[in-house]
């Protein structure tokens, strides 16, 4: 469909960071979403995408190098 795909956390205290995002993945990959989209501090030599923000741009992770990150895996 050609947009961006990004997860965020709905949690009311710490305990509940991250509680169901082993089951947001599967559900991901079902979709077959290839990667997920974040915020990131940036270089100056991207242009901005909006200029109220100039440190800031999109960057993607493609699903199954996060698969493998340790906050995954465990």
């Amino acid at each position: 469909m050609g947009g961006r795909f990004t997860l965020s956390d709905d949690s009311h205290g710490i305990e509940q960071v991250g509680l169901n995002y082993a089951t947001t993945l599967k559900c991901v990959e079902r979709a077959g979403i290839t990667e997920l989209w974040h915020l990131a501090s940036a270089s100056n030599s991207t242009p901005p995408l909006d200029k109220r923000f100039p440190n800031v741009r999109w960057s993607s992770v493609p699903v199954g190098q996060l698969k493998s990150h340790a906050f995954w895996t465990k």
